[in-house]
């Protein structure tokens, strides 16, 4: 039974109780009863209905700390430890009513975070050993094209004293020619 039905059920129970019991004394008042006696069993009606209402007061107020607040409080304090990192928390849960489904829906949501973590740490561990082997790869890589500007800065100084043999070798052959 869900925790309205009951609150509802009870507070209309203590209500007929009451009524009954209203009913009853005033009954008994316009029964004959002596003039001086109606002002005792109005004080006394009064009174009952005041009890009556204190004692529907107490229950209801009983009532909603065992099966509203408390549950309430707990989960306040499930949720604060979720809020903390706790994402193994869970509630344990007996009842069927509203608090019972709030229960089973924060159980749910902390699976679905928890699972979610370990979803996210998975993926962060695929992507730090990617991003190391693309790091590992570009180092490689500029490794060898730095080598290879290198050796292409040397093979271009070679080629310029080559050049500058070349032009010396052939300015030499052109005035021995010429000198012939």
């Amino acid at each position: 039974m869900k925790i309205s039905a009951k609150l509802t059920a009870l507070l209309l129970s203590v209500f007929i109780i009451i009524s009954i019991v209203s009913i009853f004394i005033i009954a008994h008042i316009l029964s004959g009863v002596p003039q001086q006696n109606h002002l005792n069993l109005l004080i006394f009606t009064i009174v009952s209905i005041l009890l009556s209402g204190t004692i529907l007061i107490i229950s209801v107020i009983f009532f909603c700390k065992k099966k509203i607040f408390q549950p309430l409080k707990s989960l306040t304090e499930s949720f604060d430890r979720v809020a903390r990192g706790d994402l193994f928390h869970r509630i344990e849960n007996t009842s069927e009513d509203e608090i019972g489904m709030l229960a089973n829906a924060f159980n749910n949501m902390t699976e679905n975070l928890s699972n979610k973590v370990h979803e996210i740490r998975a993926i962060n561990i695929k992507l730090d050993s990617s991003s190391r082997e693309l790091g590992s790869r570009v180092e490689r890589r500029t490794k060898e094209l730095s080598d290879t500007v290198e050796r292409l800065k040397r093979e271009i100084e070679e080629r310029k004293r080559a050049e500058e043999r070349l032009s010396v070798m052939d300015l030499a052959f052109q005035q021995s020619i010429d000198g012939v």
